[in-house]
């Protein structure tokens, strides 16, 4: 019976310090100076592991979360800063005439029902984004050089982006 209680006080002991080695990111993204709202901020360790997102408000303040919860792990991490449309529908070639075209399509149509579900999510700004280019340059995301040591605890990581 003791052995139970002292591997039951290991158990949940252990568990409780897995939240605090998490480094919590937040942020405000602006773009020359003024905040963008439905940016999305992506970050990816460069060694591997739990990648991590977030979409900025209104104010541009973002959050990031990933599937461990409100935080990351402590790491070095590679940033992509890119609009909804480009995050979300990022093959150029799925166009409104491949959808008609590949209406019977069951991946054509589980794509269209997400982009639905999306502008429930997100609102009537994600229609601007479909078939956009992305007004935010490669040099922030898909050939982004932006790089971020995330350590445990709280931090406040702002981004500037100059277009």
């Amino acid at each position: 019976m003791i052995h139970r209680f002292i591997l039951l006080l290991l158990l949940t002991a252990s568990s409780a310090g897995c939240g605090a080695s998490l480094g919590r990111v937040s942020g405000l993204v602006t773009v020359n100076g003024e905040p963008k709202e439905n940016l999305v901020v992506s970050f990816t360790p460069t060694g591997g592991g739990v990648s991590a997102s977030a979409v900025t408000g209104k104010d541009g303040s973002y959050l990031v979360t990933s599937t461990l919860g409100s935080g990351i792990p402590p790491g070095n991490y590679s940033v992509k800063i890119s609009t909804l449309k480009s995050a979300l529908n990022d093959d150029a070639s799925y166009t409104q005439e491949t959808q008609e075209t590949q209406a019977t399509d069951s991946y054509a149509q589980r794509a269209e029902s997400a982009m639905e579900g999306q502008q429930k999510q997100y609102g009537d700004g994600l229609k601007a984004y479909r078939g956009a280019k992305d007004p935010i340059p490669a040099k922030y995301n898909s050939d982004s050089t932006l790089l971020e040591e995330i350590e445990a605890g709280s931090q406040t990581i702002d981004f500037n982006l100059e277009i």
